[in-house]
């Protein structure tokens, strides 16, 4: 019997349990895909996952923070994070009341489906957010009115090499 529940006990030890759920108060909306949420005393970063918004200096990059801003500012949120990123940020799906905030972005013309990070995302959300994002493509709003529109990994790997 021992052997069992060592057994089933190694069988759990390689599954990652570094995710959680942080309750807070949106204190600042650093840019489209970024923000600050306050939940006690402690503020928190957040990266939504699963999206990419244009950076400040792109087209639409102050638009996207405008966004995500209006949405989100000085609101209750629940933040499911499932890792931090290189920069010490949580990264995960930002919820105001039933409403999921990573969707709206990517649904409302003011971010893309960030595919490179499609495994940080659950497989649900990941047709979701391919179909939301085609949707606002066909719409031609937001980021999408323009004919070429420069994904931000382009943009930010295009500075880089200034």
């Amino acid at each position: 019997m021992k052997l069992l529940y060592l057994s089933l006990l190694l069988l759990l030890l390689p599954l990652p349990v570094i995710c959680g759920e942080i309750r807070g108060i949106v204190v600042n909306v650093t840019d489209g895909d970024t923000l600050q949420v306050r939940s006690g005393e402690q503020i928190h970063k957040i990266r939504l996952v699963g999206i990419d918004a244009p950076e400040l200096r792109q087209a639409f990059g102050r638009d996207a923070r405008q966004a995500l801003a209006e949405l989100t500012a000085g609101n209750l949120v629940v933040v499911i994070w499932s890792k931090r990123d290189r920069y010490g940020r949580l990264v995960g799906t930002v919820l105001l009341g039933s409403l999921d905030v990573n969707l709206y972005l990517i649904r409302n013309d003011s971010a893309w489906y960030f595919r490179r990070y499609a495994k940080d995302v659950p497989e649900i959300e990941q047709l979701q957010y391919e179909a939301a994002e085609a949707e606002a493509r066909e719409g031609k709003r937001g980021l999408w009115q323009f004919p070429h529109p420069m994904a931000p990994w382009k943009f930010r790997r295009a500075a880089r090499k200034k």
